[in-house]
């Protein structure tokens, strides 16, 4: 079920970042100072993979919001080149935000998946 949430970023919950292969998304590996893709087995261009989970508060309680790294791209208003400088440096912590997603029922918690960031 699609729902559209307001609230404030209480706390960070996990999170997950790593250089993946441009074309097949496999883990890369640094490897005389380039990145290698084991799948491709070959040296390849890069492409962030993010995944932030923060705790979002509004009227009706807490929520667990997960970010995947195009909604953190438009949350930080990031891209490839400055995301992780941009996750390291802002405070998230009391940031009003408007979210737009699914609710996703895991076996430890209910999450909600965004799919859109709204300021």
């Amino acid at each position: 079920e699609r729902a559209k949430i307001t609230g404030t970023i209480s706390e960070h919950i996990r999170s997950y970042n790593a250089d993946v292969c441009a074309e097949c998304g496999t883990k890369m590996d640094l490897k005389e100072g380039r990145f290698f893709c084991p799948k491709c087995n070959d040296f390849k261009e890069t492409a962030k993979k993010i995944v932030l989970v923060y705790s979002v508060e509004d009227d009706s309680g807490k929520t667990n919001a997960v970010f995947f790294t195009k909604q953190v791209f438009a949350l930080l208003d990031a891209d490839d080149t400055n995301v992780d400088d941009k996750v390291s440096n802002f405070s998230f912590s009391g940031f009003k935000i408007s979210l737009a997603g699914f609710l996703k029922r895991t076996q430890f918690d209910d999450e909600f998946i965004v799919s859109r960031v709204f300021k």
